[in-house]
């Protein structure tokens, strides 16, 4: 099949390992896989064995009416004349997307060169005339999507405004925005499926910066319309199942699990000696973002800063550290603070670690039912972990399987001490890493995509 994956993470060595995951376990299934997302520039890249076209970020045009009443439309035109479709379907087929067809099997170099710039010629000779037609309606369009902070949807916009006649078996939309621009063109020929990083409409951070009643109502159509639906949790999948009554299709718990040969497919150099500690010394590691209080961060570094010298050492890998920690890290020399790095090198660096942590606070009801790229990262590298107690769906699989030990946060305010002493009980663990894999792990991650399609597969014929 001819897959597209449709995304809005941008291009950097952070893009989303989900995706890429997602795209090795397809490609090895001998699917060609195309990857789009959106950006400040438009340009073509490659991660890993990947290519990526970059579409540049613009402005959306059309109303939030307008963009409900788009979703899955597509399919319900296909029922009527060739004629009345073309009529009433913005994303009207043409002889360039025909043209693009051919070079598309020719040479995707080419193909996404030339369909990037017919796009961009498109759309200014479109904003020129629609100007000079309705002048007034262009400056009122222009100062709604100004006033609005629903950047979600012009990011959708401008993907939906690219796939436009696409001819892709299926389109894979990644997390809300990738998905809202896939239920914008998918075609009854086509199979859909939404896979949800996370909760979207329930993040907090997203409330009073964005019309949550439409967020929850575009979230809940996409769902309806999907064919195939997958989220990163067991809670998370049975909290979104909750708002639809319409979905036929099926739904899938798919980890945030790690692909171990992506993990070592580059070098880093000795941990121990780069933090010039000994070779004996033993190292707890938190990686990714370093901001944002829910993390609680500064709190478990100060803790760990009580405790009496030891053989133990906090790392810090990531971005957007807090100024707190970072002072804490040059005033402890048993806390370390290191840039980020490829996700291709991260396997190799955390390795040399002894545990992984997992400190979130419960913050909304992502976190609540939250499994990070860490547990996926974790249970690849057989790295056992060191979590809140109140993470519900951390606790539930490293309960079942004893691959890490919680912690109480009151507990450890008030006696330090006991932080060290649980480190020292988790290297102890000996968890069955084999069953984790088959349950939790990239065995599982591969395992579930192989059955979600040929499930769709024996439905469609």
């Amino acid at each position: 099949m001819n897959i597209c994956l449709v995304c809005t993470d941008p291009i950097s060595i952070f893009f989303d390992k989900r995706i890429l995951d997602i795209a090795t376990t397809l490609k090895n299934r001998a699917h060609n896989i195309t990857i789009i997302t959106v950006g400040e520039t438009s340009s073509i890249y490659s991660i890993g064995d990947h290519t990526i076209l970059q579409i540049k970020r613009g402005e959306g045009l059309r109303t939030k009416s307008d963009i409900l009443s788009s979703i899955g439309k597509q399919r319900e035109n296909q029922l009527e004349v060739e004629s009345d479709v073309l009529s009433a379907n913005p994303h009207r087929r043409s002889l360039a997307n025909e043209v693009g067809q051919i070079l598309e099997k020719k040479s995707k170099f080419l193909y996404f060169f030339v369909r990037t710039l017919y796009a961009t010629a498109r759309k200014a000779v479109k904003d020129i005339r629609y100007l000079t037609l309705h002048p007034f309606l262009k400056v009122k369009s222009f100062l709604r999507s100004r006033s609005s902070n629903d950047f979600y949807l012009t990011d959708a916009e401008i993907l939906a405004d690219w796939l436009a006649g696409n001819n892709f078996d299926m389109l894979l939309g990644c997390d809300l925005p990738g998905a809202l621009a896939s239920s914008l063109v998918v075609k009854k020929n086509q199979i859909f499926w939404y896979d949800a990083h996370e909760y979207y409409s329930k993040q907090k951070w997203l409330e009073n910066r964005v019309d949550l009643d439409f967020l929850e109502a575009i979230e809940k159509k996409i769902l309806d319309i999907s064919d195939i639906f997958s989220t990163v949790s067991t809670g998370l999948l049975d909290e979104m199942l909750k708002v639809t009554h319409e979905f036929i299709g099926r739904p899938y718990f798919l980890p945030n699990s790690s692909d171990p040969i992506r993990l070592h497919s580059e070098t880093f150099p000795d941990l121990r000696k780069k933090l010039k500690i000994n070779d004996d010394s033993k190292i707890a590691v938190f990686h990714g973002v370093l901001a944002g209080g829910y993390r609680k961060l500064d709190e478990f570094s100060k803790i760990f800063s009580q405790t009496h010298q030891t053989r133990w050492h906090l790392l810090f890998i990531g971005y957007s550290a807090s100024e707190a920690l970072a002072v804490q890290s040059k005033k402890n020399s048993n806390i370390h603070l290191l840039d980020p790095i490829s996700n291709h090198m991260l396997g190799s660096l955390l390795e040399q670690c002894n545990v992984i942590l997992m400190p979130y606070e419960v913050f909304d009801l992502n976190t609540h039912y939250g499994l990070p790229n860490k547990m996926g990262d974790a249970i690849a590298l057989k790295i056992p972990i060191f979590y809140n107690s109140k993470l519900v769906e951390i606790k539930k699989w490293a309960t079942e399987f004893q691959m890490g030990l919680p912690f109480d946060w009151v507990e450890i305010e008030n006696n330090p001490s006991l932080l060290i002493e649980e480190l020292e009980n988790i290297i102890e663990l000996d968890p069955d890493w084999k069953k984790i894999d088959d349950s939790l792990g990239w065995n599982y991650f591969r395992k579930t995509i192989d059955e979600a399609l040929a499930n769709l597969l024996r439905q469609y014929g």
